[in-house]
């Protein structure tokens, strides 16, 4: 009965330790993994400009260069009443280059400017 037991106990503390083996190897195997995966990436962007100019002279400066103006736009357009015309004007520009893909960058008070990932 005694032999049987040292046998039985040899067996469970192999396989206890067959098994931490196993699992710090296929830990060390998922880190050695996602370290090879995570090399940096730079993804390029192109850069638009909203300038305000007041209301009749507000425009972008696209990517390629060319200036689209939004001042004719604004004539059917009014602010509501005590809200600031450049930040209502600036911010209807902004919503429509937002569903061209463009997020806002960087900002200051008459001008914002947004990127998209490069169309290759």
């Amino acid at each position: 009965m005694s032999r049987l037991f040292c046998l039985l106990s040899a067996l469970y503390r192999m396989k206890k330790y067959l098994l931490l083996s196993l699992a710090g190897g296929c830990l060390l195997a998922a880190l050695i993994a996602t370290h090879a995966a995570s090399e940096p990436t730079m993804t390029p962007y192109e850069y638009a400009t909203i300038r305000w100019g007041g209301p009749k002279n507000m425009h972008v400066v696209r990517p390629d260069g060319k200036v689209q103006f939004f001042g004719s736009q604004f004539d059917r357009i009014r602010p509501p009443e005590g809200c600031n015309e450049n930040s209502y004007y600036m911010n209807l520009v902004l919503n429509i280059l937002a569903k061209e893909g463009y997020e806002t960058a960087a900002m200051t008070d008459e001008q914002i400017v947004v990127r998209r990932p490069a169309r290759r």
